[in-house]
């Protein structure tokens, strides 16, 4: 094993004693409840269904007790006609679809149970035919309230909110007692309980043979209200009207986040981890983990750059090499051209211009650019001219034009 390997190794054992060392530390101090809004079927918080949904269990056989996690259009049993359908969530997804399916299904003599926060639209175009697409509900906050079911005004049911270790505001919700007189009850809607004699926090449509039951406060059914007396009373009392043999418990309808198109359920592996503790903190452990061993192994990691080579003087060996080129030619002319092929080149680095261009014109735009008069630049042409096409070239002329070109390097712009 290499040391980059034993190191890492040790490093993630390190981590993982830490973790565990940090877990059994701060675990009293840890919440032992969450106290938020799931309204899970299987959760045992104060505001999960558990125990909801295991007294409904416990009083059905295996065919009796229904789960659904698909929609409702693929589950409901068209011959049934003694089922009770059942949905207690914060917001509930129901499309035109499955709306037509619920209505059929209780139009035989069926009823749907359906406690949500918010008010279902799909269905109330059905129930009042099209007339009234949508029911606008209204809140009441307050950490208390008490509730009256219309079939018994003798008996009051008092429920609290609590949050953590002392009560809460909650926003209870149901339909104003004026707006429900006026508007829904024309369409044939009865009052089933409400809360401090105004708002209608629970109503019913007849349809067919069977009931809509709709409920505006789910929260009474978790397990913070139902592990006490008041809570189980409240729940037998409202649902001995609409019992039936046969349970629906649907938890599809829950979420957006499912795929209809051919029932599947639609639970987020990841929510479902978080959801268990043992699962959370291995998810939490690994995280760590995996963040320990990415610092560790950030280091950066490459071959060794290798020495750089002497600093060598390329001028001196760049005038050796033009020495050289000069005895083996022994000509003017060819030193000539190649102190003017520097001399272009210098002036293309420089300044941009092309040294395909004519001698003039290249000239001309030096006198431009350069910052150095016209006879300057144009002695420079004028030379290496007659040092090419002259009669007579001797070496002072040749020295006369490389001083020209080291006057201009040294003095232009």
């Amino acid at each position: 094993m290499s040391r980059s390997a034993k190191i890492t190794l040790i490093a993630l054992c390190a981590a993982a004693i830490i973790g565990f060392a940090l877990y059994y530390y701060l675990k009293d101090y840890i919440p032992k409840y969450r106290w938020n809004e799931n309204y899970v079927y299987n959760n045992d918080q104060p505001y999960g269904l558990k125990l909801m949904y295991d007294l409904l269990d416990s009083t059905r056989t295996k065919d009796n007790m229904v789960f659904m996690d698909r929609a409702p259009k693929y589950i409901l049993n068209k011959k049934d006609t003694s089922s009770l359908y059942i949905f207690i969530g914060a917001n509930y997804i129901c499309d035109s679809l499955n709306s037509i399916a619920l209505a059929n299904f209780v139009s035989k003599g069926n009823n749907v149970f359906i406690s949500n926060i918010e008010a279902e639209h799909n269905l109330f175009t059905i129930l009042t035919k099209g007339k009234r697409p949508a029911i606008n509900y209204n809140t009441y906050e307050d950490s208390i309230v008490t509730i009256v079911i219309n079939s018994n005004y003798s008996k009051h049911y008092t429920f609290d909110y609590k949050f953590q270790k002392s009560k809460a505001l909650h926003q209870w919700g149901g339909l104003d007692s004026v707006f429900f007189q006026d508007t829904i009850r024309l369409f044939g809607a009865e009052k089933v309980s409400s809360i401090n004699d105004g708002l209608v926090e629970c109503y019913r449509f007849r349809h067919g043979k069977g009931w809509f039951i709709f409920h505006f406060n789910p929260v009474l059914f978790t397990n913070y209200n139902l592990s006490k007396k008041e809570g189980y009373q409240y729940l037998e009392q409202l649902f001995s009207e609409y019992a039936k043999p046969k349970i629906y418990w649907d938890e599809f309808s829950k979420s957006m986040l499912r795929d209809d198109s051919d029932g599947q359920s639609h639970g987020s592996p990841l929510r479902f981890v978080l959801s268990e503790k043992s699962l959370r903190w291995a998810w939490y452990l690994m995280v760590i983990l995996m963040l320990l061993f990415i610092i560790f192994n950030s280091k950066r990691k490459q071959a060794q750059i290798p020495l750089l080579p002497d600093n060598r003087n390329t001028t001196v060996e760049f005038i050796h090499s033009i020495a050289t080129l000069h005895h083996q030619h022994n000509s003017l002319i060819y030193m000539a051209d190649e102190i003017l092929k520097q001399f272009l080149a210098f002036v293309k680095y420089k300044y941009g211009i092309s040294p395909h261009l004519d001698q003039q014109e290249i000239g001309r735009l030096l006198i431009l650019k350069s910052g150095l008069n016209e006879e300057t630049i144009r002695n420079i042409f004028k030379h290496y001219v007659s040092l090419k096409y002259g009669t007579v070239t001797e070496k002072k002329d040749l020295l006369e034009f490389y001083r020209l070109t080291e006057y201009f390097y040294q003095n232009c712009k």
